[in-house]
């Protein structure tokens, strides 16, 4: 449930570098934005659809600084 233990692991299986940077993002609904994960994972066993962006990614790039004048 531990965001940090989570991270390291996708990090593991994925075989990144220990210095490669990814933010993991959830899915709030079917059609839902993308909302960073920053807290711990809930104490639940409903699935939760993860996505991971590379830090400088054009994904990530636009949800780390949104257009507010959009």
């Amino acid at each position: 449930q531990s965001l940090d233990n989570l991270t390291v692991e996708l990090q593991n299986r994925l075989g990144l570098n220990v210095y490669f940077t990814l933010m993991l993002c959830i899915r709030s609904g079917r059609y839902g934005r993308l909302v960073p994960l920053v807290v711990d994972l809930p104490r639940n066993n409903y699935p939760l659809h993860i996505v991971l962006l590379t830090h400088g990614s054009p994904a990530e790039t636009a949800l780390r600084y949104p257009n507010l004048d959009a």
